[in-house]
C-alpha cells in the first residue's frame, strides 16, 4: 500500500478527519505561496467540525 493509498483509505472513512486534513492543506498552501486572498478565503469558508481545528480557526 503507497502512503497515498493509506490517506486515501482513512479520509474515505472518516468524514470529519477528511474536512479537518483538507482545510489543513489548503491554509498550509496558502501559507506557503503567501496568497493571503486565498487564506482569507479559505478562513472565512471554514465551516466548524466540532474539533480542535475550530479553535484554531476561531
Amino acid at each position: 500500500m503507497t502512503k497515498q493509498n493509506a490517506v486515501d483509505l482513512v479520509l474515505n472513512q472518516f468524514s470529519q478527519f477528511s474536512a479537518v486534513y483538507t482545510a489543513y492543506q489548503e491554509i498550509t498552501a496558502a501559507l506557503h505561496e503567501r496568497d493571503s486572498q486565498r487564506l482569507t478565503t479559505i478562513l472565512s469558508q471554514y465551516q466548524n467540525t466540532g474539533t480542535e481545528m475550530d479553535t484554531a480557526i476561531a
